[in-house]
């Protein structure tokens, strides 16, 4: 006679082959000495690939194992899934859930950051800012470029006079792939958030000082930070980002700061005992006067801060999405396609969170580090929350409290 109960143990990222969902773990053990013969426990192995692909195959592929278990007359189906795993099996019962069949009866995730995906609001996005971005990045590196390759200063001025035209040409061919990525960038929204249906049985366990989420939060705020530095100075944008006396008393900031720039410049010649060519020190200190100059009577400055602020958010969220798991491409084949130019614009227009639950109204249990879990299992993590005897009997309860409610609900 088949058993009533089945439970399958689903693996998070990097986790293919995982002890905890085999049998003689501890978890295992624990359900399987409760549970006797109402129960058959399974466990369900995936790639484990920190990336969306990964992912929705892993979606796809246990829906296709969920399904097959239908067939197999078990009554009730419960899931227990790790960090990612959990995102693999609730995207899998909204899938079911769409195609109207019912073959979950409660889903547990163990540390699972959830995904909450949204189009970037881009409304801000003007290409006069980012222009002046790219054209001072450009100017900034054909400074360095002709210092450390010793060009003449013939060659370097005419390096720095073509830099803000060759910046503005990046910044129209990166306006240019915003536009023709959108659409691709809304889809890929829709595909990184986890959404899961209101009726389902979810059940969201999480221990504090979990090492994943800290790592997950190092992504966001990375992103987060430098999205809010661009939007404060995009509402600041009328007004004079370094206005301060310095830049009203113009003898002081456009002559002495200057003087200043070029006595270290002399400086440091003596010091590496060079001979200095006053002459050429000085020609190629103008353009630095005449910089700062211009910024002193001008917006140059805060042009040009405020569109590498704007680089800053496209490499932060390009570098944030590699830590949270989101990249647009698959880099399981090479890590470096993280750092492809498609990547770094879809991470731009899609602003990605991980929080404890899914969009909607979740409870979630919560306990608190116990040192236990180092006693028990010497070098895992508290991310590793499966090796806490307290989660196992958590578990258990809950499947308790499930087949209560199906009894009662005949």
């Amino acid at each position: 006679m088949t058993p009533p109960i089945l439970i399958t143990l689903v693996h998070g990222t990097y986790a293919n082959g995982a002890r905890w969902v085999k049998s003689g773990s501890l978890f295992h053990s624990g359900l399987s000495s409760h549970f006797g013969d109402r129960a058959v426990i399974r466990d369900f192995q995936w790639s484990g690939n920190n990336t969306v692909y990964a992912r929705r195959d892993a979606t796809y592929d246990f829906t296709k194992y969920s399904e097959k278990t239908k067939e197999e007359y078990y009554e009730r189906h419960y899931v227990i899934a790790h960090s990612h795993g959990g995102n693999v099996v609730v995207e899998a019962s909204v899938d079911a859930e769409y195609h109207q069949k019912q073959i979950f009866a409660g889903i547990c995730c163990l540390a699972t950051p959830f995904f909450h995906a949204k189009p970037r609001d881009l409304t801000y996005m003007k290409l006069d800012p980012v222009s002046w971005g790219f054209g001072g990045l450009c100017i900034l590196l054909a400074v360095i470029a002709g210092e450390l390759f010793s060009l003449s200063l013939e060659y370097r001025y005419a390096l720095t006079a073509a830099a803000p035209g060759f910046g503005y040409g990046l910044a129209v061919f990166f306006g240019i792939r915003i536009a023709g990525m959108r659409p691709f960038a809304d889809w890929y929204a829709r595909q990184v958030h986890t959404s899961a249906w209101q009726g389902l049985n979810l059940h969201i366990i999480r221990v504090s000082g979990d090492e994943a989420s800290l790592t997950l939060a190092t992504g966001q705020m990375l992103s987060w930070a430098a999205s809010r530095l661009y939007s404060g100075m995009v509402k600041q944008s009328g007004e004079l980002i370094f206005a301060n006396p310095l830049r009203r008393k113009f003898f002081l900031n456009g002559f002495m700061l200057n003087a200043a720039c070029l006595g270290g410049v002399i400086a440091y010649a003596l010091y590496k005992k060079q001979e200095v060519d006053l002459f050429y020190v000085i020609r190629y200190q103008a353009a630095i006067v005449g910089f700062f100059f211009l910024g002193s009577i001008t917006r140059l400055y805060e042009r040009i801060v405020l569109g590498l602020a704007v680089i800053l958010v496209i490499v932060a969220s390009g570098f944030a999405s590699y830590l949270i798991g989101t990249t647009s491409n698959d880099s399981t084949s090479s890590p470096l396609r993280v750092l492809s130019l498609s990547n770094f614009v879809t991470a731009f227009c899609v602003e990605v969170d991980t929080e404890a639950a899914p969009a909607g109204h979740w409870q979630v249990c919560q306990f608190s580090k116990n040192d236990e879990v180092i006693r028990l299992a010497p070098g895992e993590l508290i991310h590793s929350i499966y090796n806490d005897p307290r989660i196992c009997t958590e578990v258990i309860q809950w499947i308790e409290r499930s087949e209560a409610c199906c009894a009662s609900n005949g």
